[in-house]
């Protein structure tokens, strides 16, 4: 059963997700919301999903993957804005369901558009432009505050986490063809982050780092529009381009912050 390719990616799904959302838990817990915004944002989860679909497709399959994925990214991105405006002052049921609601008007409007490279890229590079300007005063360290744990903490955190991510994949496999593309682009890592910030540190603290994930995701864009292109040239070798992509956004993030930080502590 287990070899059968939906278990296994069903298998990869979950365990990518569990890593990616208590990895930038436990990161922001410890660092602050910036560390885990930019692990967030970083291919992670997706990436063992589209190497598993590497081993069962062709490249042309996997480059119109990752192209319809760009198109989907564009609704992330505004999930993401509507949990940073939420986040502060409204519950996290607000805050999801706002977020959830907006991601799938979005997608629903996406979906029909026969993208190509150029203006996909170019639409998700303008919204997260836009929203980064609507969230400009949304991006600052909050204090990390210990939150008392439990050593059953973090494995009922991945159990839940898993839990969900099961659910979202089994069930996409009962709606048919078109709703189970959306399924499988719900930001669930973006979503489970969000809820254990949220509940544990607090609305600004989950504002602050979806604020973060939001500047990140320029790198996730990359990283897909690099496998894109250069998958069906040579797969080994686009998945390698595809990954550096993103972890040179996040490099350059890194080194930003070193830079401004203290011209901003000496301005002040």
């Amino acid at each position: 059963m287990l070899l059968d390719p939906f278990w296994l990616a069903l298998l990869v799904k979950i365990a990518a997700t569990v890593s990616v959302v208590v990895a930038a838990s436990l990161a922001i817990e410890r660092g602050g919301p910036y560390w885990g915004g930019l692990l967030c944002a970083l291919p992670i989860g997706a990436g063992p999903g589209y190497v598993l679909l590497a081993l069962q497709e062709d490249a042309r399959f996997v480059a119109a993957s990752a192209l319809a994925s760009l198109g989907a990214t564009i609704a992330v991105n505004l999930f993401i804005l509507v949990v940073v405006r939420l986040a502060p002052t409204r519950s996290l049921l607000v805050t999801l369901g706002g977020a959830v609601a907006c991601w799938i008007a979005i997608v629903l409007l996406v979906r029909p558009i026969a993208w190509t490279a150029g203006p996909v890229l170019l639409a998700n590079l303008a919204t997260i432009g836009a929203c980064c300007v609507l969230t400009r005063n949304s991006e600052r360290d909050v204090p990390a505050r210990r939150a008392a744990r439990h050593w059953l903490d973090l494995p009922i955190r991945a159990l839940l986490i898993g839990c969900v991510t099961a659910g979202i994949v089994t069930a996409s496999r009962l709606l048919g063809p078109s709703l189970t593309g959306i399924a499988l682009v719900f930001p669930i890592a973006v979503a489970s982050l969000t809820a254990i910030t949220h509940a544990r540190l607090g609305g600004p603290a989950a504002a602050a780092t979806m604020a973060t994930a939001l500047r990140a995701m320029p790198g996730f864009v990359l990283a897909l529009v690099t496998l894109h292109w250069l998958v069906p040239i040579d797969v080994v070798f686009g998945f390698l381009a595809a990954l550096a992509s993103s972890l040179a956004w996040a490099g350059a993030m890194m080194a930003w912050r070193a830079y401004a930080r203290p011209a901003l502590s000496a301005a002040g």
